[in-house]
């Protein structure tokens, strides 16, 4: 587990992304799905259609 907010560290290390809005799960993103555009739309709970979920 790696927690941090650094995109582009969590692009470079991690499988899978899980981001927390609010202390709730708004997404869960395996790295191959993850832009850095559909992570920020996660973390504010706005979601763009074909966006990362």
């Amino acid at each position: 587990m790696f927690v941090g907010e650094d995109l582009d560290v969590l692009l470079e290390l991690c499988d899978r992304i899980v981001v927390l809005c609010g202390g709730q799960v708004s997404g869960v993103v395996p790295r191959e799905e993850a832009t850095k555009e559909g992570i920020g739309l996660l973390m504010t709970q706005f979601r763009k259609e074909g966006a990362a979920s």
